[in-house]
C-alpha cells in the first residue's frame, strides 16, 4: 500500500472512530480528507487525476441521494464515500460503494435475524472494511 493511501486509511479510521462514539463524522475531517484526496490526484495525474477526483467524489452523492431522502443513509455516510472516491476514482468509488452497501445490508439483516434491530447502522464500518478490501485487490 503506497504512503499517501495511509492517510485515506487514518481518515476513515477515524471517520469510524466518529461515528460509533459520537454518532456523526466532523465536517472537518471529511473537508480534511476531500483536499487531501484531490491533492493526491492533481500530484499524481495532473487534470485526469482532477476529473477522477472530483466524479469519484460525486458519484456516491448522486447515486444515494434518493436514499438519504428516505432516511436510509446519513450525510456524513455519503461525504465519506465522496472522501474516498476523491482518494481512488470513480471506478473505485461504485465498486466500494455497492461492497459497502452488501455489507451493511448483511449486518441488518443479521441483527433483524437476532431481534436486535438498531435504529442506526453505523455505515463507516462497511466503507471502511470495502475501500480496505478494495486497496488489497480483493474486490
Amino acid at each position: 500500500m503506497e504512503e499517501r493511501i495511509l492517510l485515506l486509511v487514518l481518515i476513515l479510521a477515524c471517520a469510524v472512530l466518529e461515528d460509533l462514539y459520537a454518532y456523526r463524522i466532523s465536517n472537518v475531517l471529511i473537508i480534511t480528507g476531500l483536499v487531501s484526496g484531490l491533492g493526491r490526484q492533481i500530484l499524481l495525474y495532473g487534470y485526469i487525476g482532477v476529473k477522477e477526483g472530483i466524479f469519484g467524489m460525486l458519484l456516491p452523492a448522486a447515486l444515494l441521494f434518493p436514499v438519504f431522502c428516505l432516511r436510509g443513509i446519513g450525510a456524513g455516510d455519503i461525504k465519506l464515500l465522496g472522501v474516498v472516491g476523491s482518494y481512488l476514482s470513480y471506478h473505485a468509488s461504485f465498486s466500494i460503494l455497492a461492497v459497502s452497501v452488501l455489507i451493511g445490508g448483511i449486518y441488518a439483516l443479521i441483527q433483524i435475524i437476532k431481534g436486535k434491530r438498531r435504529e442506526k447502522l453505523h455505515m463507516s464500518v462497511p466503507i471502511m472494511l470495502s475501500t480496505l478490501l478494495w486497496l488489497e485487490g480483493l474486490i
